[in-house]
């Protein structure tokens, strides 16, 4: 088999534009392609997405979506007349759920049987995870979850340095041959363990929510259990802007309107071709540029977004 990555940090196409621009037996995962998942059949071409356009807590994580079309013998419509298989995948992200889709449509043969313990609970505890965006309510003293802190530690790291936003593709193939290679440890019964660091500041807020600074890679982790429901999560970039995820516990929490918020603050940042977007419980600022507001600046525009719902509401 011939796995061609292509790494392209921050790029996001229209499944129109992808299916144009694409070569026969293409998958793109995780987001660089906006929208809802998709098969084209006539040139195998596919998408697997669970980011926007989706009800995300109906909706598997692309790694879960990549082994369960790897099941079903996606590659059966990708051999050539000589039984040979070439398949470009296509991604714009290094992140967890990015390292394991990676790693699952690069090794099919490791991951294709169903009865698969050590692949199962990995893609289990990945998926609950990233379909929650990082808030499922695991014990944090799980195992399972320090060996994954564990495996996608070189993409934790790059996070908090600021390597992921300098939006370098080699910096990115990089750290998914590094999770990779993890993973294989991981399955030959030699991973290892890394206490969850779930450190993070309070800097400001409002009505219902929280943002805060993290400086411990799993910070998310321990924002349900000390009653963060809603949060904007900053981190400053190397060029002066800032990158920020925003999010909520679940979608039955009504006041902290992502959707709503990601045109606002479009408006607002008034860049057509780099935009905040993402799901109803998860999303965050332009994957290029980052944001130009300051935390206090995005700080008014959310409270005054809310305190304008709630006076609307009342009248």
């Amino acid at each position: 088999m011939n796995i061609i990555l292509h790494v392209e940090p921050g790029k996001i196409y229209t499944r129109k534009q992808f299916e144009k621009v694409a070569p026969r037996n293409s998958i793109a995962f995780d987001g660089i392609v906006a929208g809802p998942s998709f098969e084209n059949l006539e040139k195998n071409i596919f998408n697997f997405n669970h980011h926007d356009g989706v009800n995300r807590y109906a909706t598997f994580s692309s790694c879960f979506q990549a082994i369960m079309a790897i099941r079903f013998k996606i590659y059966n419509c990708m051999r050539d007349e000589k039984g040979q298989i070439t398949v470009h995948l296509f991604t714009n992200d290094c992140d967890q759920d990015c390292g394991l889709t990676y790693f699952a449509l690069k090794n099919p043969h490791l991951v294709e049987a169903a009865m698969n313990p050590l692949i199962n609970k990995l893609a289990y505890c990945e998926n609950m995870m990233d379909m929650s965006g990082g808030l499922y309510p695991f014990p944090q003293d799980l195992e399972m979850l320090e060996i994954m802190a564990w495996i996608f530690e070189h993409y934790n790291i790059a996070v908090l340095n600021g390597d992921v936003d300098k939006k370098d593709p080699d910096v990115y193939r990089r750290i998914l041959e590094d999770t990779e290679g993890r993973i294989h440890q991981y399955m030959n019964g030699n991973a290892k363990r890394i206490s969850l660091d779930t450190g993070y500041t309070v800097c400001g807020g409002g009505k219902g929510w929280k943002m805060v600074e993290k400086y411990g890679t799993h910070a998310r982790a321990a924002f349900f259990v000390n009653g963060i429901e809603s949060y904007v999560m900053v981190r400053p970039r190397h060029d002066g802007k800032w990158t920020y995820t925003i999010g909520k516990y679940s979608p039955y929490i009504p006041t902290f309107n992502l959707i709503e918020m990601y045109d606002l603050l479009n408006k607002l940042e008034d860049n057509p071709d780099d935009k905040w977007g993402g799901g109803d419980t998860i999303g965050g600022s332009p994957r290029l540029g980052g944001s130009k507001f300051s935390p206090e600046e995005l700080e008014g525009i959310i409270n005054d977004y809310l305190q304008n719902k709630e006076i609307k509401k009342i009248g």
